[in-house]
């Protein structure tokens, strides 16, 4: 029987972790008479022959996973190029560790990782079976009724957002506050803050599906603010102003989007008078376990168990993916190819005014949106599954 291994990419979620859960668990379950390996800060692990032994894991150690944030493995955003000379490194960790199942974590990029791993090793005659396993906050994979990770952000922001407006609402003349969500291509965090009841939404809600119309934008954020003395504005960080950080490309070629609400206070400074305050969620939308969201967790651990078990039957080149037929939600397996680099984004008729979005889009973020049972506490610190991942 030959070894398995995992491995976590891009940015981490507060349910990246339950899929890895899923993945011993069903290990085992299954009693294979091999070993699971963990691949530390994902492909470059494979790369750079940098694998633990997951196998030997404490049992407190697994049931921690369900509530631990970050990448417990420790992720990366390694792009494989064609023909580069790390596949055949990658060849020679899988035959020194006898992998014959690789098991990627990610998003749009990591099942790029996943499906060019699952072609070299077809071209090359190996028996080698790659099967991804999604996730991202963006909620932006293709093929998937909603993306791992996102059920529990959209809760996080949905939460945060109507505190601050509660906060907002307590003076009599205040500010306008810009609120940015993470979202390079798409506005599915921004926009799952409608979810509120209707006197915690924000005043005004700007996503990239939308065509930003400047002159419109201050005309409705005018009226508004004369009405309440204060407005609250909920942007998803991919809209189309100039980003205000210093932050490079990543490998992948993406641009950091932090800092677009930045640029749109200055704009409402400008154009109104008025005070801004601007904050951006940034990073606690992916890593406020509290906030972690019960059907996110039960599809994550789900994923991983099914992930490992389609590898083992023998499909390669497939992600697991999260579906909806007739309200019921399930996992089928689709190809790692059709997520690849591609993008689902909001459909732009749902998307009414700055104000207003359609009904259905409430419901559906209603729909997935829960409180996680059982989370663990230890003198009101949530706890967590702790990996020593540098060695000496």
């Amino acid at each position: 029987m030959k070894n398995i291994v995992y491995f976590q990419g891009g940015g981490p979620t507060t349910v990246i972790n339950s899929s890895l859960y899923g993945v011993i668990k069903a290990f085992k379950e299954n009693k294979i008479e091999c070993k699971l390996y963990g691949s530390l800060y994902g492909v470059e692990g494979l790369i750079n022959d940098e694998l633990v032994d997951l196998s030997e894991l404490k049992e407190e150690e697994i049931e921690l996973l369900l509530q631990t944030p970050g990448a417990f493995l420790g992720s990366s955003r390694h792009k494989l190029e064609e023909g580069c000379i790390e596949f055949e490194k990658i060849a020679k960790t899988v035959k020194k560790y006898n992998i014959g199942y690789i098991l990627p974590n990610g998003g749009n990029d990591t099942m790029d990782t996943c499906d060019k791993l699952f072609h070299y090793f077809e071209k090359n005659g190996s028996d080698v079976k790659v099967v991804g396993i999604p996730k991202t906050i963006d909620n932006d994979l293709p093929e998937n009724y909603f993306s791992l990770g996102f059920p529990s952000a959209a809760r996080f922001v949905a939460n945060a957002v109507k505190s601050l407006i509660i906060d907002a609402s307590s003076y009599r003349k205040g500010k306008v506050t810009v609120i940015e969500s993470m979202g390079r291509d798409t506005g599915w965090l921004a926009a799952s803050s409608m979810v509120n009841e209707k006197d915690y939404r924000p005043d005004l809600l700007i996503v990239p599906e939308m065509k930003l119309d400047i002159s419109h934008f201050i005309e409705k954020l005018k009226e508004v603010y004369e009405k309440k003395k204060y407005a609250i504005v909920m942007i998803g960080e991919g809209i189309d102003l100039p980003h205000i950080n210093s932050i490079e490309d990543d490998n992948f070629g993406h641009k950091s989007m932090e800092g677009s609400g930045l640029s749109l206070c200055r704009i409402i400074e400008k154009e109104l008078k008025l005070s801004t305050r601007f904050i951006p969620l940034s990073l606690l939308m992916r890593s406020f376990s509290p906030m972690m969201s019960e059907v996110d967790r039960k599809y994550a651990v789900s994923a991983g168990k099914l992930a490992l078990n389609s590898a083992l039957k023998g499909e390669n080149g497939m992600m697991v993916s999260v579906k909806e037929k007739d309200k019921q939600i399930y996992l089928s397996l689709s190809k790692a190819s059709l997520i690849a680099n591609n993008v689902r984004k909001i459909d732009p008729i749902l998307l009414k005014d700055y104000d207003e979005i359609d009904p259905s889009l409430v419901e559906y973020f209603a729909n997935i949106i829960d409180e996680a049972k059982g989370i663990e506490y230890e003198n009101g610190i949530i706890k967590n599954s702790k990996l020593n991942k540098h060695k000496s």
